[in-house]
């Protein structure tokens, strides 16, 4: 892959800002294939070619830790690089998408960008950050748990594919922040719309990891390793619905 000339999986290993530089640069590409020759569905085009690029950059990210690095009994000492580098690339692709957003024509970004801008309006399958509306505490908590479990279903199924979770994500809250304004108060929904992002992305991570656990299970079912890996996207799990219902406890006190 041309971006590997770039940027190498160990340099990211070594300093996860890389990871940052990659959703940038992953990004920009996508979704100018997405914008300039699928611009009718350029929504889902530009997160098709990113997540194309990504998903193998990021596996051979997750091989080199997982083989060079040391095991550790702590959890958060297991995983924390793994989420910082994933962190970083979510970050880096939500700046690509503020940056299109707010470099296109008003009508033309709401035209190629229009299923993240429904996310922010209207409920949708991967989530709905705009839900005052719904009024009451358990709603809330429930339309977003129903999202979580699709989210880590999905990444469980697919193994890699919390990569396209992560990646929609990161262009919805690219939209939502180069929008604000015209959509949203956007210092009001700071709050619990990034609880909220924080515990989707949990619940991929969560979801990754039950399937590599699994795809390794063929051969190792009772290794230390499998085992590990179950208990980590417990955890990962437990805690993103933690935060999803203090999301909900944020936002019924905003609002």
């Amino acid at each position: 892959m041309v971006v590997e000339t770039l940027i190498k999986p160990a340099w990211v290993v070594k300093n996860p800002l890389y990871a940052l530089f990659l959703g940038i640069v992953l990004a920009f590409i996508g979704t100018s294939i997405g914008l300039f020759i699928f611009p009718d569905q350029a929504s889902f085009a530009g997160l098709l070619f990113i997540t194309m690029a990504a998903v193998p950059f990021l596996a051979k990210v997750v091989d080199f830790k997982t083989e060079k690095g040391k095991i550790s009994k702590n959890f958060w000492h297991r995983n924390k690089e793994i989420a910082l580098i994933y962190g970083l690339f979510f970050f880096g692709v939500s700046i690509a998408y503020f940056i299109w957003y707010k470099v296109l024509p008003l009508n033309t970004a709401e035209f190629f960008f229009n299923r993240q801008i429904i996310a922010l309006t209207q409920p949708t399958t991967l989530g709905f950050f705009s839900q005052a509306q719904l009024g009451q505490f358990s709603p809330i908590v429930v339309n977003n748990l129903k999202v979580l479990f699709l989210v880590m279903l999905l990444s469980f199924i697919y193994g890699m594919g919390s990569v396209l979770i992560i990646t929609w994500n990161a262009s919805v809250l690219g939209v939502f922040v180069a929008s604000f304004g015209k959509f949203v108060d956007f210092v009001k929904f700071i709050p619990h719309t990034g609880l909220e992002f924080l515990g989707f992305f949990f619940g991929a991570m969560a979801g990754g990891l039950l399937s590599m656990a699994f795809d390794e299970s063929k051969t190792k079912l009772k290794s230390a390793k499998f085992y590990r890996a179950i208990n980590d996207a417990s955890m990962l799990f437990i805690l993103a619905v933690i935060i999803i219902v203090a999301a909900a406890l944020v936002e019924i006190r905003l609002f």
